[in-house]
């Protein structure tokens, strides 16, 4: 079907120059082959930083090849094209805003795996690029779209196998859920399969010379409708429709106009298939639109889902409510920049509407908004979100001129409406969907296949500057390029040391919730994710282990006084500094400040001088920081409750009860604080509502019996103080959880 061709080259160098890029292809072409597959298949492993550290070490690979290529020939490709430059100045900004937000490595690289951050911003468009320049040959293209398809083969049989066999088959202890799937999200595989539905659609239509072809091409075809169908994504099904329309429209216009379509073939028939696809995706969408709230009919995805018991849901904020949290952004002194990448949550904190304290969602923190796009209003600010705009306008506008280019190359016709449809696609989940990983990286290396062949087509024109001539400037060059290269390697050590200490964490955190934990064993697993990252969420998790250990010490009656004393004084020092840490490296987490004022709390009961005063603060820190979380003001209610300043407990417990109507835990301290402070009859109200909203709740009854009689709340109950004390305890443990 597809003719290659062999360049012979001359002169050592430049032989070893087509060697590298050689390994270069090789290395890409794995990493799209293994990119949807990979994941390390052991619990303390995170998916998600499996796909991560792929995506980095990858890139790390190719850039180290790229310069040690600019090394030897001294030569360079740029272009002054729009694409190029917007390009260029989007991870830029990225870089300048984690800079300027306040917690500068929470932005730049995070826990190490979110893919929000300026670093993986950096690493992907770099990706981007080094695809562009590896994929410099159309038989390149095409092995890169025929190990795509491989993926999808293995991948179909895999998650054939689980539907057929049971989740528990080879989950290896991470996909042990039944929408658990190879690639990401549930909705992300309908995502994934969307996309091979219409790479198969495009070679149906145009290919005509290989029977085995178009076989493999009518099974991706199916397989990929089975699995969009099974995950019942609404949106996949619309954005398949319209590309299916789309694909009609063009077939029937190169049929008007006598145009030679996508590999040289003339469309002298209706487009059938694709036909048949757009009824199939309408009458889809429809039904579930159709079936919304009804129990009568059962849409086909649900019926797949029901004969496959896979249940799967998937929460994120409207596109409204995202833009609600980036125009309280871009009034405050963010509007240019953004909060700074991989700070949504930070807005999303401080700006959420009090309403949603009304749902079962009041105490959701979301990393983003509606769309990877969209949140870029709030994280990269009005240019950032600007320059994605008109990256994307160029993009799509180049892609879709080339389109319609007249073609010699039968090969290129078909190759680069290929690239075309993939790079849309992808682009334009990001604008309606938050994409992770495995997504996200196929976006950037099929923006760079496109890149190459608009390079190799013309419609990027590019120039080539040569430093090899020039003494004094390739003694420039080359300490630039070494510099850099040092940069990548110093680069490619920090991110396995985070992946690394990401590991442990999840180990310790495992070990923790083993039935008889050995605690040891856990705190040795945090210490060893400290010394590789020092995260702030590693040294909150050792503030809280040493709770556990402080209060499993106090539970000993075997130890002689003065050791009791001495390990005691140990561990509160260590919780209280572990705590301090946390908020000394993102002062901007309020989880950080819920923390020490939790260890601090713990302090007051020892008398430690100060501690109270400590504890306060801290959570007024976190309330500052979470204005609208009716859990952080209940804390500081408790805190202030249980040291009897009632009239400071009343304000806290409270504003807990207005930002949360249905705070059962708030209004009964806030009852129990009126009847402290002689207001029995508001205490009386609080507990009458207490009952509305736990009907079965006999201590609300006895205790509301008792208010109405003028005895106190817990007369004539069996170790009242006793009681009392444990709610309390209860109530603390389960809001920090």
């Amino acid at each position: 079907m597809f003719k290659f061709f062999k360049r012979k080259t001359k002169g050592g160098s430049e032989a070893s120059v087509q060697d590298e890029k050689k390994f270069s292809s090789f290395v890409l072409m794995a990493f799209v082959l293994l990119l949807p597959l990979f994941f390390i298949p052991f619990p303390s492993f995170s998916f998600f930083f499996s796909k991560g550290i792929l995506i980095a070490l990858v890139t790390v690979i190719l850039s180290i090849v790229w310069l040690v290529n600019r090394l030897r020939d001294s030569k360079f490709t740029y272009s002054n094209n729009p694409i190029i430059l917007t390009s260029i100045a989007l991870p830029l900004i990225y870089l300048i805003s984690s800079l300027l937000s306040g917690s500068v490595m929470t932005s730049f690289m995070g826990q190490g795996f979110e893919i929000g951050t300026s670093f993986y911003m950096v690493a992907l468009f770099l990706l981007m690029f080094l695809t562009s320049s590896v994929v410099n040959t159309k038989e390149r293209a095409y092995y890169l779209f025929f190990v795509f398809f491989i993926s999808f083969f293995i991948i179909s049989i895999y998650q054939g196998l689980r539907l057929i066999i049971g989740p528990e088959f080879l989950s290896f202890g991470v996909l042990g859920d039944p929408a658990s799937n190879l690639i990401g999200k549930w909705n992300e595989l309908a995502l994934f399969y969307g996309l091979t539905a219409i790479l198969s659609l495009v070679t149906i239509e145009f290919v005509n010379r290989s029977v085995l072809v178009k076989v493999l091409s009518y099974v991706v075809l199916l397989v990929s409708l089975f699995f969009v169908a099974l995950v019942n994504f609404n949106t996949v099904w619309i954005v398949l429709g319209i590309f299916s329309f789309v694909l009609v429209s063009y077939i029937i216009s190169a049929n008007k106009f006598s145009l030679e379509t996508p590999g040289g073939f003339k469309a002298k028939r209706l487009p059938i298939v694709s036909f048949l696809v757009i009824v199939l995706s309408t009458a889809i969408v429809l039904g579930n639109y159709g079936d919304a709230g009804t129990t009568d009919n059962t849409s086909l995805g649900e019926t797949l889902s029901n004969r496959f018991s896979v249940v799967s849901s998937e929460l994120k904020l409207t596109p409204l409510g995202t833009w609600e949290i980036a125009k309280e952004t871009l009034k405050s002194r963010s509007a240019f920049l953004g909060a700074g990448p991989n700070r949504f949550v930070t807005e999303w904190l401080k700006y959420k509407p009090a309403a949603l304290n009304n749902t079962q969602f009041w105490n959701v923190d979301f990393n983003s908004g509606y769309s990877f796009i969209l949140s870029s209003v709030v994280t990269v600010g009005l240019l950032g979100f600007v320059l994605w705009i008109v990256f994307l306008g160029f993009l799509f506008i180049a892609g879709f001129k080339a389109v319609f280019i007249p073609k010699n190359d039968k090969a290129e016709g078909y190759l680069l409406p290929l690239a075309f449809l993939t790079t849309v696609y992808l682009w334009l989940f990001s604008i309606i969907y938050i994409p992770s990983h495995a997504v996200m990286a196929l976006t950037f290396v099929f923006t760079g296949v496109l890149f190459a062949l608009l390079m190799q087509n013309g419609v990027i024109a590019t120039k080539e500057i040569s430093f090899a001539k020039n003494q004094k400037h390739n003694f420039i060059l080359v300490l630039i390029l070494i510099f850099l290269m040092l940069v990548t390697l110093v680069t490619g050590y920090v991110v396995t040391q985070k992946f690394l200490a990401a590991a442990y964490s999840q180990k310790g955190l495992i070990e923790l919730n083993k039935e008889g934990a050995q605690l040891g064993d856990v705190e040795n697993n945090i210490i060893k994710a400290i010394n590789l990252s020092n995260g702030d969420a590693y040294y909150r998790f050792m503030s809280e282990l040493a709770l556990v250990k402080l209060q499993g010490l106090l539970s000993k009656s075997d130890l002689p006084e003065d050791e009791l004393k001495t390990q005691f004084q140990n561990i509160l020092g260590q919780a209280v500094d572990n705590a301090v840490r946390a908020t000394q490296i993102d002062s901007t987490n309020y989880q950080n400040w819920v923390s020490l004022g939790r260890v601090y709390e713990t302090v007051i009961m020892f008398g430690v001088q100060g501690s109270y005063e400590q504890a306060v603060n801290a959570y007024l820190q976190a309330i500052n920081l979470n204005p609208q979380n009716p859990a952080l003001a209940f804390s500081l209610g408790v805190l202030e409750y249980n040291t009897k300043n009632y009239d400071n407990a009343v304000i806290a417990l409270e504003r807990a009860v207005i930002l949360q109507p249905y705070y059962s835990d708030a209004k009964y301290f806030l009852g129990l604080t009126y009847y402290n402070l002689d207001r029995v009859d508001e205490a009386i109200l609080q507990f009458k509502d207490l009952q509305t909203l736990n009907p079965e709740s006999k201590e609300i009854v006895d205790i509301l019996d008792n208010l109405e009689s003028g005895a106190s709340p817990f007369a004539g109950f069996q170790n009242a103080q006793t009681t009392q004390d444990t709610e309390e305890t209860t109530t603390e443990e389960e809001t920090a959880e």
